[in-house]
């Protein structure tokens, strides 16, 4: 493999079913509640396929090289406006050139540590390779193996505490740019022995240990393999994920890949021996990452727009760097392929016209015969119109928000942790590229409900798909949202509140009202179950936390 990467100090944008059972109120012993609910089938409309906009860990990222010699971080506002054009991830090729024999400084640690917190303050997420040149004249390519592990070792300092932002870590460290290839401590050009391959697994194992669960991207399908014991002679297009393994602690379940020669000659300069390196990519990368950059402009037919298309949505990619190849960005947006390219890298979901229970379902509760009225979807689909699934777990939570009334006045700025309802067992993870009508499965909820005697409620009703990370849960840059026009409403001067928030509305209202009061204790407590829904019902005012 013959690496051809750039040398950039900074690169801006070019332009940027099972059913599912859902809502039900509840009142105990002291009110019979029902929710008005109409027969509706809702038609929800998707954004046209090139519409491109903003969604965490996937599009595209922007490139800023860190070079110990020379420090010159991004500022807040730079972080600020590379989420603002539409970018959810930086990479950060960090060149430790200053110390290829000598600790890194605690003075460099403190800095890179405040330029991650400024990229957590602005929104975005990182990903990070280390190398120690960018110059393939450089001799030598990298440091001594004992000197790269206590490096590992120092840096693992400041990245766990940053784990919170850390996308993903490519392995780097060895060779020119932190490709593996031009590199004098661990083999050169290709020529590696066993010996210089047990120093290299040893670096590997090392880096998946610096943010323990992250995952860590190689630069071919070859040295995945070898780092997973096998024959690196041997091609083999086996794939080392599957299902039932996928989004574990595994070794294999960890590594990614990043192709930074995409649409290159020679098989992406190097990227793969055959088709069945390709092949083994292939089916790996629909449970791990796949990112990387084009690079080589020597033949078009590699990089048409038929060609990338097909290859990005069958290899699952989910980031591109938005400034390299220039060249071949720009063959894109002359052919009329790069907004499609861009909307399609990673997820790209839409929920499709749920149907409502046309009338409530009763049910009884205990000896005092209070009655249960239970209404939501008879049928919700999901879609993904994107490569691949996300390959980070969300967390997606029903809200049910009093006061919203959907295309009307008056709409709160914000949720503000109000309206939570309860969290879906969905794993969107599972989800897979260009996958249509993918049926929600039924799912339980515990919800804390009460009414005030003649009191009339009406309530929006949306998900939430947040980070599973505690600090950056309350977020909005954190948020997933879908690719419905209901959600991204593209005139800047409308702003209800789902679209500040980046909370999906799901284009309904729910109307609560009292019934005939049946027994005096408003203030008992009970659960109830009915058939797949679980409630905890207490009296008083209705409860949101």
């Amino acid at each position: 493999m013959k690496p051809h990467r750039k040398a950039s100090k900074r690169c801006s944008n070019i332009t940027h079913s099972k059913y599912f059972w859902f809502l039900g109120i509840i009142l105990l012993t002291s009110i019979i509640v029902a929710i008005a609910v109409p027969l509706v089938i809702k038609k929800r409309n998707a954004l046209d396929k090139t519409v491109h906009f903003y969604n965490p860990d996937r599009g595209l990222f922007t490139q800023w090289d860190i070079f110990a010699n020379k420090y010159q971080p991004p500022t807040p506002w730079e972080l600020e406006e590379m989420r603002r054009t539409g970018n959810s991830v930086v990479h950060f090729p960090v060149y430790l050139n200053t110390f290829l024999s000598t600790p890194i400084s605690d003075k460099f640690l403190s800095d890179f540590a405040e330029l991650l917190n400024r990229v957590r303050d602005a929104g975005l997420k990182v990903i990070l390779r280390f190398a120690y040149t960018d110059s393939i004249a450089a001799s030598p390519a990298d440091a001594a193996k004992a000197l790269v592990k206590q490096h590992i070792t120092q840096l693992s300092t400041i990245l766990r505490p940053a784990s919170d932002i850390i996308l993903l870590l490519e392995v780097g460290f060895i060779g020119v740019w932190g490709e593996w290839y031009y590199t004098q401590n661990f083999g050169n050009e290709g020529v590696v022995s066993d010996s210089q391959w047990a120093d290299r697994v040893e670096i590997m194992n090392d880096v998946l240990g610096m943010v323990p669960g992250k995952m860590v991207l190689v630069r071919t399908a070859q040295y995945k393999q070898r780092l997973l014991g096998g024959d690196v002679n041997v091609v083999s297009g086996t794939a080392s994920v599957n299902a039932s393994t996928a989004f574990g602690n595994s070794t294999a379940a960890r590594i990614g890949f990043h192709n930074d020669c995409f649409g290159g000659i020679n098989n992406d300069m190097g990227t793969f021996r055959s088709e069945l390196d390709r092949q083994y990519m292939i089916s790996d990368s629909l449970y791990v990452p796949m990112e990387g950059e084009s690079c080589d402009t020597s033949n078009p037919t590699l990089y048409s727009c038929p060609t990338s298309l097909s290859r990005l949505q069958q290899e699952h990619y989910s980031l591109l760097n938005d400034a390299h190849h220039p060249d071949v960005l720009k063959f894109w947006q002359q052919n009329g392929c790069y907004d499609s390219i861009v909307s399609k890298l990673g997820y790209r979901f839409t929920s499709t016209n749920p149907v409502w229970y046309g009338s409530t379902r009763t049910g009884r509760v205990g000896a005092s015969g209070a009655t249960v009225r239970v209404a939501g979807w008879e049928r919700m689909e999901i879609s993904n119109r994107g490569n691949v699934g996300p390959f980070n777990e969300y967390v997606v939570e029903v809200l049910f928000v009093p006061g919203v009334v959907m295309g009307g006045a008056g709409v709160p700025d914000g949720v503000k942790g109000n309206g939570f309802l309860g969290t879906l067992d969905w794993d969107l993870r599972r989800i897979p590229g260009s996958a249509e009508g993918v049926v929600i499965p039924e799912t339980s909820f515990d919800v804390d409900v009460g009414l005030v005697d003649g009191s009339v409620e009406t309530y929006g009703v949306f998900i939430n798909i947040r980070s599973k990370e505690p600090t950056l849960a309350a977020r909005p840059p954190f948020r997933i949202i879908f690719a419905n026009d209901e959600t991204v409403i593209p005139d800047v001067t409308q702003t209800p509140f789902w679209t500040q928030s980046r909370i999906n509305s799901l284009a309904y209202n729910a109307t609560v009202t009292p019934g005939a009061v049946v027994a005096e204790n408003r203030n008992a407590t009970k659960s109830v179950k009915l058939g797949r829904v679980s409630f905890e019902l207490k009296g008083g005012l209705l409860s949101w936390t």
